[in-house]
């Protein structure tokens, strides 16, 4: 998947596509993982744009499942553990 620019309606949807988060994270709503999306934009683990409410998304690391998958797991930990 890495190289090739991928179109999404927006962060959170992108992120369900590359691994199933909302099986794993119940306790995350979608603009919990839009804010993680935007995370791994900032950190340079992949480039996305916003054009006209969608997202463009070209992944840079190989691995960019089990990043996102162990970033939303530790932030749907602190959600439930603040619930």
């Amino acid at each position: 998947m890495s190289g090739r620019w991928i179109d999404a309606c927006c962060g959170a949807c992108f992120l369900e596509d590359v691994m199933d988060w909302s099986a794993e994270c119940e306790g995350l709503n979608h603009r919990d993982v839009e804010a993680v999306f935007w995370e791994l934009a900032e950190e340079g683990l992949i480039i996305a744009t916003s054009v006209g409410g969608r997202r463009k998304v070209q992944t840079i690391a190989t691995d960019i499942a089990d990043e996102a998958r162990l970033r939303l797991r530790a932030l749907d930990a602190r959600k439930r553990l603040t619930a």
